[in-house]
């Protein structure tokens, strides 16, 4: 299960942050060009501390400046890791991370690169 989270800046318009699920590290929305919306981390943090900016998640619900950068770059997976072989990695295109997450293999689907903690790159369309 997953949940998306979306950020209305303060002249409305309206930018998908990204994808939080259990157990691998965030999927930071990223654009490849400054006119169409963040292209790192530290620009998505500059946008979500902005005066006027709200921020929702998939359910409509209200989330807060510091739980959404918690959400991000304060992750940890606690549940069971042993079934992390070789070949469930394979199948699932990812690569052990920080704190026991799983995340994106780089240059491999919509992923343009891993984060410097617990969030990875991802462009385009998201499900």
């Amino acid at each position: 299960m997953s949940t998306n989270y979306y950020l209305k800046d303060k002249s409305g318009k309206e930018f998908h942050i990204g994808q939080s699920a259990s157990g691998w590290c965030f999927a930071l929305h990223v654009f490849q060009k400054t006119s169409d919306g963040p292209c790192n981390y530290v620009q998505w943090l500059e946008k979500i501390i902005e005066n006027g900016s709200t921020i929702r998640d998939d359910y409509d619900n209200p989330v807060g400046v510091a739980e959404m950068i918690a959400t991000i770059s304060d992750r940890r997976f606690v549940g069971n890791v042993g079934d992390r072989t070789p070949a469930y990695l394979r199948q699932n295109d990812a690569i052990e991370g920080p704190n026991c997450l799983l995340r994106a293999i780089p240059f491999r689907g919509n992923c343009i690169g891993n984060g410097s903690g617990t969030w990875d790159y991802i462009i385009g369309e998201f499900c």
